[in-house]
């Protein structure tokens, strides 16, 4: 298990954010396990940022929702 040590909120949910858009770099076909509740919104929001802002093709990935 691998443990991210962060000083805030934020910078957890920019690393976590980059941890999503590497793993959808690196497979196309993911299938990203999205959790519920507020604590990953921000992360959720900047990945979503990334997503449009370069043009991200996210067409072959499933989403499943905890």
């Amino acid at each position: 298990m691998n443990f991210i040590h962060a000083k805030d909120y934020e910078e957890l949910s920019i690393v976590v954010s980059k941890l999503m858009v590497e793993t959808v770099e690196a497979n196309a076909e993911a299938n990203v396990c999205l959790a519920t509740g507020s604590s990953p919104a921000l992360a959720y929001d900047l990945f979503v940022d990334h997503v449009r802002t370069h043009h991200t093709n996210v067409s072959s990935l499933r989403f499943t929702k905890l």
